[in-house]
């Protein structure tokens, strides 16, 4: 079935279309469906084993049991449980397959084995919903901490001991930490006195709270009771006229919803700086060559300032300009930074320097708007030959690359944003359409920051 046939199949909006393809696009590289070609030559979603038991009219149809286990109510206990990510996302795999997406046929005559395979498939999209809420546990417990500060591998019974927990849920802890350590945010060695205890993994450092570059801002953020509760709405999402997931569920855009919630602000803000303090800390020590040459740069959408100052700090003959709305630049404290923070609009105009720095912006737009932010952009450097470039740090989505759990990141932030925001993360042919489209005329991605990218774009 190809996707316009899909589309129309389905009970949304034409207007949808587009957006069918990104869910899709994360199903099919989960397996849930797959593509193939036509008598006409034309890639079609047909279904796999797992998908043929999503079937209403088949006698072992999982359906009801997936959407039993994915109802809005039973899974909100999860934040109760001092509790997530999924090793990369595992939570938005499950959201994602309870989507009520059209299905027609059913091959059937599956053997056994071949059905609890694709059983197998289905119940690890529902149940490692429990693998993201558990690390959210952890961090909220403490955990990481705890083993850090205690110096060797640390014993359950010590472990229980430090954690604040109540007595009657201490053999729970086990259990707790046995996911964890298959997960590999923790492992298990042997201490001096050969007893077994939990270490640290590379992924559990990046948890501490004493850490620069910690991510435990980021995975509140992103598990936040109220942000997650969003991808309940999907499928009513695609019938409607709203925007976004978030319009959908709450009647209000995501900056409207932060506006009047400050505490969930709060935590939005706290995790983009410690993934800014990540990315910058990188590109500044090892990625230095992107700066050569540059003597005046502006972040745009550089909130406090955070990035700018690292820049400063690490390339002092650079001069500094952060440029957010007014609102935003008059919160930043008065200080001696030889930062100069401008209030304004990124649509309107931008400050005149050598380079334009955009961290994580044009993912939360549109097409249209970031043609429109580029220009802007276009409009503030000068020649290439004059040493003028706009530095984008985003993602490019590549699902023909060798890490498939690298992609399915990318595919689930992707959805994650057309749930949020009602942006998008995009394959280099859409970014390349977007930079021509806003009068560039070349490009350089080098993909040096893990699932993001440093993209050098020249007038």
């Amino acid at each position: 079935m190809t996707l316009s046939k899909l589309a129309e199949a389905l009970p949304i909006r034409p207007a949808e279309t587009a957006h069918v393809h990104r869910l899709m696009r994360l199903m099919v590289h989960l397996g849930v469906f797959a593509l193939q070609k036509n008598e006409h030559g034309k890639e079609g979603y047909v279904l796999t084993p797992s998908s043929e038991l999503l079937l209403n009219e088949s006698r072992m149809s999982l359906s009801p049991f997936l959407l039993m286990l994915l109802d809005p109510v039973l899974e909100s206990q999860w934040h109760f449980f001092k509790g997530d990510m999924f090793e990369s996302f595992p939570m938005a795999d499950a959201v994602f397959l309870k989507s009520e997406v059209a299905m027609e046929s059913n091959k059937g005559g599956r053997d056994a084995h071949e059905f609890f395979q694709a059983q197998a498939h289905i119940w690890y999209h529902i149940f490692n919903l429990a693998s993201s809420m558990s690390l959210k546990c952890a961090v909220e417990l403490g955990i990481p901490d705890v083993i850090h500060n205690h110096g060797r591998p640390m014993k359950l019974l010590e472990l229980t001991d430090a954690l604040p927990v109540s007595p009657a849920k201490i053999a729970h802890v086990n259990r707790l930490m046995r996911l964890l350590v298959h997960t590999g945010f923790f492992a298990l060695q042997k201490n001096e006195d050969g007893e077994e205890g939990y270490a640290l993994t590379p992924s559990s450092r990046l948890l501490l709270n004493e850490s620069r570059m910690s991510l435990s801002p980021f995975i509140l953020m992103f598990l936040d009771p109220v942000l997650e509760s969003q991808y309940h709405f999907l499928s009513r999402w695609f019938q409607g006229e709203a925007a976004s997931v978030m319009e959908t569920a709450t009647g209000l855009g995501v900056w409207e919803f932060m506006a009047q919630n400050p505490e969930t602000s709060n935590r939005f803000n706290r995790a983009m700086a410690c993934d800014s303090k990540i990315i910058m800390e990188i590109l500044v020590n090892e990625c230095s060559g992107f700066f050569k040459g540059v003597r005046s740069v502006v972040d745009v959408g550089g909130g406090t300032g955070e990035t700018a100052m690292t820049i400063g700090r690490a390339f002092p003959h650079i001069k500094c300009t952060v440029l957010d709305l007014p609102h935003v630049v008059a919160t930043v404290p008065k200080t001696s930074t030889d930062i100069d923070f401008v209030g304004g609009d990124m649509f309107e105009s931008i400050p005149k320097v050598d380079a334009v720095f955009l961290k994580w912006i044009l993912h939360d737009w549109s097409d249209e708007d970031c043609v429109r932010i580029l220009r802007r952009c276009k409009e503030a450097i000068p020649s290439k030959e004059e040493g003028g470039k706009v530095i984008i740090v985003e993602m490019v989505v590549d699902t023909a690359q060798a890490d498939p759990k690298s992609t399915e990141v990318q595919l689930c932030i992707d959805v994650l944003l057309m749930v949020n925001i009602g942006g998008k993360e995009r394959d280099e042919q859409e970014w390349r359409k977007i930079f021509m489209d806003a009068g560039f005329n070349q490009y350089k991605i080098t993909p040096v920051l893990g699932l993001r990218s440093v993209i050098e774009l020249y007038p």
